[in-house]
This record gives C-alpha cells, structure tokens and sequence, in this order.
C-alpha cells in the first residue's frame, strides 16, 4: 500500500485495494442526486396543481374581485376602532377566504411543499399587492392573534425583498430586520422569548408600511 501511495496516489490505490468502497460511494452520490430530483419535482407538479386549483376555484375568482374593488383606505376602514371587524361584511369575507389561501400555500412554501420561486414567478406580483391592501386587516387580526396569517406575512416580506433586488432597488433596512426577527419566530416557535421577536417583526414591518401608506 505504501508503495502504492507513492507511485499512485491515495484514491487509485483505493479504488485497487477497496473497490467496493468507491462502488458504495458512486450509489450514495446517485442515490442522493435522484432523492434531491425527486422532490424537486414533486415540489415543481404539486406548485402546477396549486396554480391550477387556484385558477379555477370560483370562490376565491369572487373574492380576488371583491378585493380589487378595495384600497387601503377602504380596507382600514372596515376595522372597528377596537381593532374587530364585521363578520357578515362581504370585503371582509373576501379577505379572509384569499388569506386563508394564501396562509396554506405560504405553509406549504416553508415546508417544501411547493417550489418558491416557480410560484413567485407567477404570483409574486400578486401576492405583493394583496399584501400591500390587506396589511392593516391583517395587523388588526394579529392584535387578537398574533400567529394569525404569519406565513403569508412573511412570504410577502420574503418577496417584497426579492422583488426589490431583482429590480436594483434597495429596500428599508427595517423591512430587513422585520424579516429577520418573523424569520426567528417561524424557526424557534416554542422557544423562550420566540414571541417577543415575532413582536419586534411585527413593529418593524408595520414602522415601513406606515411609512409607504403617509407617502401616498
């Protein structure tokens, strides 16, 4: 062997002593290329079914029109000043049924059910826009619950930067640290403290928002 390392070099003189060892490691590498395809895949056709279910359901196609008629003045004003709303209202039922959509499919893009960037690209404008109209609903929902429509809200966030890089802007670096400290939150949920970040998020999320809507 050790004239073997001298003449050959450590792997060649594997590959002559042990060449079950390279045959292993061959089968590892092809079987971990073929699991990472698989899922790549399976996260690629349940994004396709996702678009096509979405497409055709006839209560959120209501629902997406009942919010385009709306506008963030509109939408802060269905919120009551104890931070409740209407529930037999009809813009708010549309804003439930949509977020509630897109709470599952933000669920689903964390956990790698379905392919992020192959929705963004479909939905990234749209997602972004909802968000934009609907986040003083949704803030006046998480003073009563704060886990309600986090996923879709940090999807949005995730996009929002996304979208600002892909265009060469830059983006309020509290947007940043907003996304940071949900991020935290979604990552250590029950851990000591979890909830107190996912505060300082919602604060720094809701410092740019204001922001964006007094410059209107």
């Amino acid at each position: 062997m050790d004239a073997c390392l001298a003449d050959n070099g450590l792997f060649y003189c594997i590959s002559i002593t042990h060449p079950v060892v390279f045959v292993a490691l061959a089968a590892a590498i092809v079987a971990v290329f073929g699991i990472a395809f698989q899922r790549k895949t399976a996260r690629e056709k349940n994004s396709i079914d996702f678009e096509e279910s979405y497409k055709k359901n006839t209560n959120i196609k209501n629902a997406m029109l009942e919010i385009y008629s709306l506008n963030e003045s509109k939408v802060r004003a269905l919120i009551k000043d104890d931070g409740s709303v209407d529930d037999n209202d009809k813009s708010v039922i549309a804003i439930r049924r949509v977020l509630n959509e897109w709470e599952r499919a933000a669920t689903a893009i964390s956990h790698q059910v379905y392919d992020n960037q192959y929705l963004y690209q479909i939905y990234g404008t749209t997602v972004l826009n909802l968000f934009d109209v609907l986040h003083p609903f949704i803030t006046a929902r998480q003073n009563k619950n704060s886990r309600l429509y986090i996923n879709f809200q940090l999807l949005a966030v995730d996009w929002i930067i996304k979208r600002k890089r892909d265009e060469g802007y830059n983006y309020p670096k509290q947007l940043k640290e907003a996304q940071q400290h949900i991020h935290y939150y979604c990552d250590h949920k029950n851990a000591k403290g979890s909830l107190i970040e996912l505060r300082k998020g919602y604060d720094k999320l809701k410092e740019v928002m204001d922001s964006m809507y007094d410059k209107r």
